[in-house]
């Protein structure tokens, strides 16, 4: 069962991993490295530190709320074992007792 923390540190999990894997490309024959010295010869300035952590703050912010909507929506809907399903898409669903705060 996948909850919506699990998703969400999976998907942290995940930027951590291409940031390492991005941050070891040093090697002068890689693609980024050409990709970089192109960029260099043709007077495309490359953002800063400061920038790509301004980008990578932004990106965090804007995907948030829509990994979160869809790890609810995956609970509710789609994952029929979760104990937080509510039911098909497009269709009404009706628990017959009456739900209180212990988890019974």
């Amino acid at each position: 069962m996948r909850t919506t923390r699990s998703i969400v540190i999976e998907g942290a999990s995940v930027g951590t991993f291409a940031v390492a894997i991005l941050g070891g490309c040093g090697n002068e024959d890689d693609p980024i490295s050409k990709a970089a010295q192109a960029d260099k010869k043709a007077g495309i300035a490359a953002p800063g530190i400061l920038e790509t952590k301004a980008i990578a703050e932004e990106a965090f912010i804007f995907a948030l709320p829509i990994v979160m909507n869809y790890a609810v929506m995956n609970e509710f809907c789609v994952d029929k074992n979760s104990a937080q399903s509510k039911g098909q898409f497009n269709q009404i669903a009706n628990k017959a007792r009456v739900f209180t705060y212990t988890r019974s």
